[in-house]
């Protein structure tokens, strides 16, 4: 529905802004856009609801939502950068919270991971028995058995990705993986409203 009135007021002010090109104009179009733009706590809760709603449908242990950020740099240099859970989903009868656990996480902590998840396509599905050792040992202490990995963006895992993991083997079918792409596609394009 905001695509779609998103669109119509980009017609409206194109035609608007064609017709009557003038500085008094800006004002009025900012002042518009402001006001059709969600508010940031809706746009947080609309991310929360679609990994909560997410998890409930493929029965998953947890859902999270990855963001790499830049830290600052070393006095020789040196660029930090660290990768951060910044909403997650768990079953709180069952589950635990890990947010807390993975927050300004040094990239360097998470490399054969990272890169893999990296390489692949558009998703990584982990096991508890993966080579990665970072990988096995944090399935281990979470009591996570497999998991998938799915990229916002094919060709930068720095873009970010959706974490789902399972306390169990699955083989996930192709509508759950779609059901889990179109997730990740969803939580993206509202990311971007986030931005300033």
């Amino acid at each position: 529905m905001a695509t779609t009135i998103d669109n119509i007021v980009t017609i409206v002010l194109s035609v608007a802004g064609s017709a009557l090109a003038s500085e008094q104009l800006k004002p009025i179009i900012k002042k518009i856009l402001a006001q059709l733009k969600p508010h940031d706590l809706i746009v947080r809760q609309s991310i929360q609801i679609a990994i909560d709603n997410l998890r409930v449908r493929l029965g998953a242990e947890m859902v999270n939502v990855w963001q790499a950020s830049n830290g600052t740099d070393s006095l020789a240099g040196f660029s930090y950068k660290y990768v951060n859970i910044i909403f997650e989903s768990f079953d709180s009868l069952t589950g635990k919270s890990v947010k807390q656990n993975f927050k300004n996480s040094p990239v360097e902590d998470y490399l054969p991971l990272l890169i893999a998840i990296h390489e692949s396509d558009k998703y990584f599905i982990g096991t508890a028995g993966s080579d990665i050792a970072i990988l096995r040992a944090t399935y281990k202490a979470f009591g996570i058995k497999m998991g998938v990995d799915y990229k916002f963006s094919n060709k930068d895992v720095y873009k970010g990705f959706i974490s789902v993991s399972f306390n169990e083997y699955r083989n996930l079918s192709p509508a759950e993986m779609e059901d889990i792409e179109a997730t990740t596609v969803y939580v993206y394009s509202l990311i971007h409203k986030l931005k300033k």
